[in-house]
């Protein structure tokens, strides 16, 4: 059996199977005559009359193919180019361009420390330039009319919005510090969706349409693509995560005409609004976490900061780095101490110097913990700077005559914002050896003759918290140096003893300051140490002695006063100065 159609340019006869084929295709419009003679006899009829083809006719494929034939009007597609237009127009006011950019451009700094998620959505809405803006919605109006006919208005908006969000986040992720802004990411996802579009409807697809999907539009989308790539200026990871964005939404979703999918096509489009609106806000809860970190190490503290912060200036005149936002510095410093300083000691010492540089430092945590097998306490301190209210966490580590140090300064406003990123600096703070301590370990390794390098072992081990390797140093030095690296080596041991509380007779204390009893720095640590033993009668005598033979050292003099021993007096010895005058006399 056959069956006749009747076209303006002559009759075509087909087999049945292929008539059903057609009229379940939705290639069979109902107004097309038709002759089916074991029906219609030798007339022609219009094929809607005919009960088999209201059997046969798929409704849904009919107006899917109709919506691709016929222009319609793309309402979605031209409310975005629309509003997109609006944006640019408030741009050109007075300061408009800067503030827009500075509020709503995607900026991972403000992103990830502000909270200011919004921005991944807001950047796909910027254009930059008329031409900028030209060529941006020269592809939405022409590949986002096509998906509008194909999918569906809500469909397109779905599709373009995600791409937008994929192309922010793939470009926050892989260029950050980096300000981006433009539609493109959206418009790459049109593209992809195109794409995906006629690879996945292509036998439905009218053949008047094919041009505007699948292989039709895969030459524009490579080429935009590959000159992206050519260009410095362009953020092609936005593109990348615009496309991926619009390729997978393309590829779930189905077309609005086809009725059956209308509520998995809404189930998606939700589904892909609250993760998309749950990730914003994980992001926005969680972004200090995910700062990229740079590590640096400073006699022998290793720590991190953030990698697109910048180094400047910081409070208490240390040099560390300042966020691009200007909320926040950061301080990772190792300072020097004359003696070793206890938690308490290190404390203060830190709201001194901060005290110096603000005001009113108040301290509202203080929390002891450690970091490895060294004790150390984290504090919170709020104060105030030129009236603006601040707080600082801060990391403290007592090593040796060193005090480590790691210290985040951030409005207070932000300081909440910031608290998950000192977590992040906090944990990943370790304590090394110095590489002075590990460049003299070497340098014995190869020669163990050289006292001068004990000494300067003894000295960078003392300094480090190392006591036991600063002793055996020490020791070495005595017995293999002349009198001068006996000298440094001795006071360097004694200094040991009074810092270390190490086990040493006070009558060795008392044998070492006599052998040289011209040395006044060896004198005060000799005392200092008997001091720490406990022993202050014996730390008297070393003073006095040492008074009695130096008594014009400052030093020694200080020390003494110090401890209220009596000062010896100096004679008073005017010498004669012979200078010449105008009149040639002598002046005493």
């Amino acid at each position: 059996m056959s069956v006749e159609f009747e076209w303006p340019d002559g009759i075509e006869r087909v087999s049945y199977e292929e008539f059903e084929q057609r009229v379940h295709d939705g290639l069979v419009p109902p107004d097309t005559p038709i002759r089916f003679e074991v029906v219609t006899g030798k007339r022609f009829v219009p094929a809607c009359e005919l009960e088999l083809f209201q059997t046969l006719a798929d409704p849904d494929i009919r107006n899917f193919r109709l919506g691709l034939r016929t222009l319609g009007i793309p309402i979605m597609t031209a409310l975005l180019v629309g509003f997109q237009i609006r944006i640019y127009l408030l741009s050109k006011l007075p300061g408009g361009d800067e503030r827009l950019v500075e509020q709503f451009a995607n900026w991972s700094p403000a992103i990830l420390e502000g909270g200011e998620v919004y921005r991944l959505i807001t950047y796909g809405f910027l254009q930059v330039g008329f031409t900028h803006l030209l060529i941006n919605l020269l592809f939405l109006a022409y590949v986002g009319w096509n998906i509008e006919r194909g999918l569906g208005r809500i469909n397109l908006l779905c599709i373009f919005v995600f791409s937008i969000l994929c192309g922010g986040v793939l470009s926050l992720l892989m260029s950050p510090g980096r300000p981006s802004l433009g539609s493109s990411g959206g418009d790459f996802g049109l593209l992809a969706a195109a794409v995906v579009f006629g690879w996945k409807h292509g036998e439905l697809i009218p053949d008047n349409a094919r041009k505007f999907f699948g292989w039709g539009v895969l030459p524009y989308l490579v080429l935009t693509l590959s000159l992206g790539l050519r260009s410095h200026g362009v953020d092609n990871w936005g593109h990348f995560g615009g496309l991926v964005g619009g390729g997978m939404m393309a590829t779930l979703l189905d077309p609005d005409a086809f009725r059956a999918h209308r509520r998995s096509n809404r189930i998606l489009r939700r589904s892909a609004l609250v993760l998309s609106t749950g990730f914003l806000v994980v992001l926005a809860w969680r972004g200090p976490h995910i700062l990229r970190l740079n590590h640096t190490v400073e006699a022998g503290l290793y720590s991190s900061h953030p990698s697109g912060w910048k180094e400047a200036w910081a409070y208490g005149g240390d040099r560390g780095w300042a966020s691009p936002t200007g909320r926040a510095t950061l301080v990772a410093k190792t300072a020097v101490y004359g003696r070793p300083l206890d938690l308490g000691e290190a404390t203060q010492a830190v709201l001194n110097q901060l005290d110096a540089w603000a005001s009113a430092p108040v301290v509202l945590r203080r929390e002891p913990i450690w970091v490895g097998e060294y004790e150390a306490l984290r504090l919170r301190v709020a104060f105030e700077d030129a009236g603006k209210p601040q707080e600082m966490e801060a990391l403290l580590i007592p090593r040796g005559r060193l005090l480590h140090r790691v210290q985040l300064f951030s409005e207070e406003a932000w300081a909440w914002r910031y608290r998950g990123l000192s977590e992040a600096l906090f944990s990943e703070v370790e304590i090394r050896v110095p590489p002075e301590l590990q460049l003299l370990r070497q340098l014995l390794a190869n020669d163990q003759s050289d006292p001068t390098v004990y000494v300067q072992l003894g000295d960078a081990a003392a300094m480090s918290g190392y006591g036991p390797e600063a002793r055996k140093a020490y020791e070495n030095a005595l017995s293999l140096g002349d009198s001068e690296d006996r000298a440094r080596a001795t006071e360097g041991l004694l200094m040991l003893f009074r810092d270390t509380g190490m086990d040493a007779q006070p009558e060795t204390i008392r044998a070492m300051a006599a052998e040289f009893h011209a040395d006044v720095p060896i004198q005060i640590a000799a005392a200092e140490a008997l001091e720490g033993k406990g022993d202050r009668e014996l730390a008297r005598e070393v003073l006095l002695s040492a008074g009695r033979e130096n008594a014009a050292d400052f030093a020694l003099r200080r020390a003494l006063a110090e401890r209220r021993l009596p000062i010896p007096e100096l004679d008073s010895v005017k010498p004669s100065l012979e200078l010449p005058t105008g009149h040639g006399e002598r002046l005493p």
